[in-house]
């Protein structure tokens, strides 16, 4: 009974708490429906905010 919403819950389950796992999955698309405001990474980014040694920020 109800299998479409539960496999979605009991995915979520697993990786609710680590949410970073989920990135560049089809798991981005189950934080994205049950998890208010969040935020899909962006590897553009987080390249251009990581300290690296040669940068110059």
């Amino acid at each position: 009974m109800n299998f479409k919403e539960g496999i979605a819950e009991v995915f979520l389950g697993g990786f609710e708490h680590k949410t970073q796992t989920a990135e560049g999955t089809c798991n981005e698309n189950i934080c994205s429906h049950y998890i208010r405001n969040y935020k899909r990474s962006n590897f553009y980014d987080q390249i251009q905010k990581s300290p690296f040694l040669n940068s110059q920020a």
